[in-house]
Formats: C-alpha cells, sequence, structure tokens
C-alpha cells in the first residue's frame, strides 16, 4: 500500500501548527470519517450544515493516525492546524498522489451548460487528431481507457480527482479532459489541478441558490 510521511504531504500547505510526528507514514487521505482506515489523515473540513470536527472522535476511533483542522484537537491527538481545510485538502491529495496533473495535459471545461457536449468533442478531438487516449472526468461517467464508472457528482472531491489522475497516468493516459462545476471552484476542489486550458462554455442564472449573487458565480468561474 502507498504511503507518504507526514512532512512531504504538508509541503505547500498553509500550516498554522503541528501537534504530531512528521516523519509518520500516513496511508491514505480521507474527509469522510465514515472511510477512514487505520494509519490514514482525517481532513476536518467545515461544511455548510455542519462542520467536519464533529466527526474527528470517530475519525480517532476509526484509527487516524493524524487529524487536519482549522482547529485544535483535544490533547493527545496528533493534528495538524491549518488556516483553510479546503485548500489543505486540496494541496495534500496532489502530493499524495504525486502531483499528477503536472505530468499530463489536462483541458477543464466549465459554464452553466454544454460542459458535457464540449467535453465529449474535446476528448473525441484528441483520440482522432493525436491518436492519443484521452481520460474524462464527467457529469455523467469517469472514463479511464476502456473502464468507466458512473460519476457522483459533476467535480468530484479533491481526494477522488488526484486519484483518478494517478490512475490514468498508471494506464499510460497522459490527456484529460474535465467538466468543473462553479461550486467545484469555489470550494478549491480543483485548487492543485494544474490545467493546460481552460474552456468557458457560458453563464446563466442557475446555481444562485449557492452563489447568490451573479458576480459570485462568475468569480467562481474565472
Amino acid at each position: 500500500a502507498q504511503t507518504l510521511k507526514l512532512k512531504d504531504l504538508l509541503e505547500g500547505v498553509g500550516v498554522i501548527a503541528v501537534n504530531a510526528d512528521q516523519e509518520r507514514d500516513i496511508s491514505g487521505i480521507y474527509y469522510d470519517s465514515r472511510q477512514v482506515q487505520p494509519g490514514g489523515m482525517f481532513v476536518a473540513i467545515p461544511g455548510f450544515k455542519e462542520d467536519g470536527s464533529v466527526y474527528i472522535g470517530k475519525a480517532v476511533e476509526a484509527g487516524a493516525a493524524v487529524i487536519v483542522s482549522e482547529k485544535p484537537c483535544s490533547p493527545g491527538v496528533d493534528t495538524v492546524v491549518v488556516e483553510d481545510a479546503r485548500g489543505a485538502l486540496s494541496r495534500i491529495s496532489a502530493n499524495f498522489y504525486g502531483r499528477p496533473s503536472e505530468q499530463m495535459t489536462i483541458i477543464g471545461v466549465t459554464g452553466t451548460s454544454g460542459k458535457t457536449t464540449t467535453a465529449y468533442l474535446i476528448k473525441d478531438l484528441i483520440e482522432r487528431c493525436l491518436g492519443e487516449k484521452c481520460g474524462l472526468i464527467g457529469t455523467v461517467e469517469v472514463i479511464i481507457g476502456d473502464e468507466t464508472a458512473e460519476a457522483s457528482r459533476t467535480t468530484p472531491e479533491s481526494v477522488e480527482i488526484q486519484e483518478i489522475f494517478r490512475r490514468m497516468l498508471g494506464a499510460g493516459i497522459r490527456y484529460a479532459v474535465m467538466e468543473v462545476s462553479s461550486h467545484a471552484l469555489k470550494l478549491s476542489r480543483v485548487a492543485d489541478v494544474k490545467y493546460e486550458v481552460g474552456v468557458f462554455t457560458n453563464l446563466t442564472l442557475d446555481h444562485l441558490d449557492f452563489h447568490v449573487t451573479m458576480e459570485d458565480y462568475l468569480e467562481s468561474k474565472t
């Protein structure tokens, strides 16, 4: 199983304090306490309805080696306190999987509508014109070579994104196109994806339940 030392995971992360052995090996990155495996790291993400920090106890019970949080934890719990948990999750995930997007050509497609059609067209063009395999992360499915899986949402969480890119690289895929929602941009899910090209389809009066104003929505897209 893959492991990485805590000090290497924290490279480039906005750390406030570390109360843990930085030479410790970490075997996985989790933001859902129900999925934590022994020896892994749990990142407590502030939520819209409740804070991820309420699940720290469950994560520790499940065997989490280190907790990453915006708030200090109880004494005796190995903790890394960070400025921004979502940003930290993105950077830590990229570090854990070896920053795969930096070794690939990634095309991001954002906009209110037309993302799916545009992404499939780009994938088809790359494969037909360049003769290269092109992976896809989209609203409908994730495609890695001949392997397809149903997508859970338009843009996965940062951990899943980095893991998918690592699997693509492992399969010899150097090109990928992904649909990028405004939610994902605002919530730092793609903060550590290195894009070669960005495609912006359009902006209409959707998602104002999340962004409240068109200005905020546009700012997330750009």
